[in-house]
């Protein structure tokens, strides 16, 4: 199995597809490449990640600015420009060449009646500068800072290249803030929130981010710090007691909003249920 599965990467290397994201957003079509991930090859919507879905679906709403981080394929990217509309924005933030290639490809075939995607090639941490980036030997939605070492299912290391590396505050100075911010980053999640001090303080974005085992504990101080209050986003909001640790994807929502409870919540998001 594992051979088979071997065989089936490297095949995949250089291919693309178009899918079409499940309802609600099924108007959009994105341009994925199995080299991401093998799954981007199953049938039907079982190709896409129902998670990422399920949280554009319920905390976006026409006009929010949302900014991904890590942004793969921009399967979450594209779900936020049908839901965000004209006057929203989706900023995507990619920094393997190819994969940021697919997602321009694909903000150029998006309904006209979504928000504009941008899309930067650059990694993001703590301080800019460049950094060298590793493109994992398994699937490119590995893909990882060399410093931040990755996760162990990266499966290898077939190639390293040099990237441009910003940080959230620099991207205030040329972006509009965000009112939503999503984080898939394998393993640098750390040093992105000690670069986002005046996001945190100023934009006060509702934040989505996947964290490691190794991190729960310290990106959790780092959120609380900033007066946020952290959700597991797989449990109604309702009635749940807040994490004292990062869960593996994690809600996070500034006190001023979570304070308001399910209602605000509501109010925000545009959601019937949450």
């Amino acid at each position: 199995m594992r051979l088979i599965r071997k065989q089936l990467e490297r095949f995949s290397r250089g291919k693309t597809l178009w899918r079409r994201l499940p309802a609600p957003f099924s108007q959009a079509r994105i341009l994925v490449t199995p080299d991401a991930a093998l799954s981007y090859l199953k049938p039907g919507a079982q190709w896409c990640d129902p998670e990422l879905i399920r949280i554009a679906d319920l905390f976006l709403k026409p006009g929010d600015v949302v900014w991904d981080i890590g942004a793969n394929v921009a399967i979450f990217g594209a779900a936020c420009a049908v839901r965000c509309g004209t006057q929203g924005m989706v900023l995507c933030i990619e920094p393997d060449t190819l994969l940021s290639g697919l997602i321009r490809r694909t903000a150029q075939k998006l309904p006209p009646e979504c928000a504009k995607i941008d899309v930067l090639c650059a990694a993001v941490a703590e301080e800019p500068g460049v950094g060298e980036f590793l493109i994992a030997e398994r699937g490119r939605a590995s893909n990882a800072l060399a410093k931040y070492n990755g996760r162990k299912n990266m499966g290898g290391v077939r190639e390293r290249q040099l990237v441009p590396i910003v940080t959230l505050d620099h991207l205030l100075t040329c972006a509009r803030p965000p009112t939503f911010l999503k984080i898939d980053v394998e393993g640098a999640e750390v040093g992105i929130f000690k670069g986002a001090a005046r996001v945190l303080a100023t934009a006060r974005p509702t934040i989505y981010v996947e964290v490691g085992q190794a991190h729960s504990q310290i990106v959790a101080d780092q959120l609380r710090d900033a007066g946020y209050v952290l959700y597991d986003p797989t449990q109604p909001i309702d009635g749940q007691s807040p994490l004292e640790q990062c869960s593996w994807n994690t809600l996070a929502m500034p006190s001023e909003r979570a304070n308001q409870g399910i209602d605000g919540t509501r109010a925000r998001s545009g959601a019937e249920t949450v």
